[in-house]
């Protein structure tokens, strides 16, 4: 059951917070025995060792679940680089913070202010004009003006993150 809710994640879009619910699961399945109980009637037995299979699955599933973590990480932190690489370059260009919505890192690391009340449809995170935006793609209304690409290990892909400028 836990590896069919898994399935879909790893194909589309994995993201560790969508497998978390899973180690519970997998806590308990791993410390099982695959011994059964026996009946108050039947006389104590030693319990019997964990099939070979049963312990090949348990470190499969072990394996997989440090497969997904160390991509997965790969894969953010080369998004982020290519992220925060076109931030610097709008920033290089002369291109003030309050312009761009950056991201919650970005945007709350330049422009937190305690009592912020952002303006009307604009993202909540100190977006103060969204004149250029740090996206994973085109957005309605905006033109494209630079693109970075990044290299995802999880399904071998090459993804672009975009700098968006709204059109007048």
């Amino acid at each position: 059951l836990g590896l069919l809710y898994t399935i879909p994640f790893v194909v589309h879009n994995c993201f560790d917070r969508y497998v978390i619910a899973l180690i519970p699961l997998c806590a308990l399945w791993m410390s099982s025995s695959d011994e059964r109980t026996p009946s108050p009637s039947e006389p104590a037995s030693p319990a019997p060792a964990p099939s070979s299979l049963a312990w090949s699955g348990r470190l499969l599933f072990l394996a997989l679940f440090a497969w997904v973590s160390v991509v997965g990480t790969h894969d953010m932190f080369e998004w982020n680089r290519a992220r925060w690489s076109l931030l610097g370059e709008l920033e290089a260009a002369g291109i003030a913070a309050d312009r761009i919505d950056g991201g919650f890192e970005y945007n709350g690391s330049r422009l937190y202010r305690e009592n912020f009340t952002p303006p009307p449809e604009k993202s909540w995170w100190w977006v103060v004009d969204d004149e250029y935006v740090v996206a994973f793609g085109p957005l309605p209304g905006y033109d494209v003006i630079a693109r970075r690409p990044y290299r995802r290990w999880i399904d071998g892909s090459t993804r672009d993150v975009v700098v968006l400028r709204r059109l007048p």
